[in-house]
């Protein structure tokens, strides 16, 4: 899940602002996946996860990264 972690990381970094489906298609795009594919559901329990911890935010449904102080 590092993986997923930075990747979305950049990926807000360049793109300001994501909704969770924007985030997980280009996550099925361009992350090598083993046999697998990470889930919507996965991927928004993961993102919680990442909220919780402080390292992005969510509002009306967008993600973005949280304001440092």
């Amino acid at each position: 899940m590092r993986v997923y972690e930075q990747y979305i990381i950049g990926m807000l970094t360049n793109l300001v602002n994501l909704p969770l489906s924007r985030i997980h298609n280009m996550i099925r795009m361009f992350v090598p996946s083993d046999d697998k594919d990470l889930s919507e559901a996965e991927l928004q329990r993961f993102l919680s996860r990442m909220v919780e911890d402080g390292k992005i935010e969510v509002s009306a449904g967008m993600y973005k990264l949280r304001a440092q102080a």
